[in-house]
């Protein structure tokens, strides 16, 4: 029917909007982002699973979903400033740690 074939054309208009999105995203070394591993690193030595990080990071009114923290780890996903001030202040990651990812 009408309404069937313009939802079908909806979803694959914004499935093409996404892929040329991501396709014009800036990258570096072809990552979405630079420290998606140094937070990996850092969350793992500190003992903390993904859901216990964004936990701790809504104290800091930070709200990073467990699968947001996948994706960012596995350099998928930008990282906003905010969300790094959080990263950094939970995870104790200091200037040099952040600058070491890019030397």
């Amino acid at each position: 029917d009408l309404h069937t074939g313009a939802a079908v054309l909806m979803f694959i208009i914004r499935k093409n909007i996404k892929k040329r999105e991501q396709k014009m995203m800036k990258k570096y070394e072809n990552k979405t982002n630079v420290i998606g591993e140094l937070i990996k690193k850092k969350r793992e030595e500190k003992g903390l699973s993904k859901a216990a990080l964004s936990r701790k990071l809504e104290l800091h009114a930070v709200y990073i979903s467990p699968t947001a923290l996948n994706k960012m780890e596995t350099n998928r996903m930008i990282i906003k400033d905010f969300e790094l001030i959080g990263l950094t202040k939970v995870l104790q990651i200091d200037y040099a740690d952040l600058q070491n990812t890019i030397e």
